[in-house]
């Protein structure tokens, strides 16, 4: 029973890791276009229009993240944490 659960959570954390590296390729791929263009207006559009919407996946699935992975082996300072430092 304790290896189902095991192996259910690497699961969970695999499929959330996955979604946020596909998303931040993706995202790479949006930035490179929008530096590319010719003037700044059309390139903040192209952040807000097409690079900004992959921050929402990305934030959700990493929020998820660090609700099921320990804070012994997360290494950052996790979000929550940050809110409250003073």
């Amino acid at each position: 029973m304790v290896a189902k659960s095991q192996l259910e959570l690497i699961k969970e954390i695999s499929e959330k890791v996955t979604i946020i590296k596909t998303e931040a390729d993706l995202m790479t791929e949006e930035r490179k276009k929008a530096n590319n263009l010719d003037n700044a207006k059309k390139q903040a559009h192209a952040y807000c229009e097409k690079v900004k919407p992959y921050f929402e996946s990305m934030r959700y699935n990493v929020d998820k993240l660090e609700g099921i992975v320990d804070d012994a082996t997360w290494p950052l300072p996790k979000y929550r944490e940050m809110l409250y430092l003073r």
